[in-house]
């Protein structure tokens, strides 16, 4: 009897011991999933909120460039008019600019930028997510249509500087989206 009592007790103590062992690898499974499951929600927060900032960023860009525009065919529409009535008229449209708004969200783009460069670095090789780029694009078609507005067609440098930025805009949504997709 002492026999079956000592056997039975040798059979519960292995079984015990390889229940502990499964449930301590069911735990590090548990664990290692969750510390994934975290990561990936980091990642994915990042990327949103980079794709949003850039998109705010971008209606950013286009407000200020149809209040210049706005602004330079005020001026071109009143050329025949003193230089104190064309005065005046740039002093009403800048009252309606709101100010700073590009700025803020040029830098609310910037923090995103960089930190998103941080789960990935690969996004730093792309010129068209750069803000230095974008700035550069949005100065250089300014000073174009700023130069060309009094002679020539100021609609036709708008469209071509619309179309440069939504290629622009296409190519960092999908470099993002694709990023997004593959976590």
């Amino acid at each position: 009897m002492y026999q079956f009592i000592n056997d039975y007790n040798t059979i519960i103590s292995f079984l015990s011991s390889i229940f502990t062992i499964i449930a301590t690898f069911i735990a590090l499974i548990t664990i290692l999933i969750w510390k994934k499951q975290q990561k990936f929600s980091i990642k994915i927060n990042l990327l949103m909120d980079l794709e949003d900032s850039y998109e705010i960023l971008f209606t950013k860009y286009i407000e200020e460039y149809h209040f210049t525009l706005r602004l330079l065919n005020t001026v071109k529409t009143n050329k025949t008019q003193s230089n104190q009535e064309i005065n005046k008229l740039i002093d009403k449209e800048l009252a309606t600019r709101k100010e700073n708004e590009l700025s803020i969200s040029g830098q609310k783009y910037e923090l995103s930028f960089i930190r998103a460069i941080r789960f990935f670095p690969e996004l730093d090789k792309y010129d068209f997510l750069k803000k230095s780029y974008l700035d550069k694009v949005f100065e250089k078609n300014l000073q174009e249509l700023s130069s060309k507005i009094l002679n020539t067609d100021a609609e036709k440098i708008a469209i071509d500087y619309f179309k440069e930025l939504l290629e622009i805009k296409k190519d960092a949504i999908k470099k993002i989206t694709k990023l997004r997709k593959a976590l």
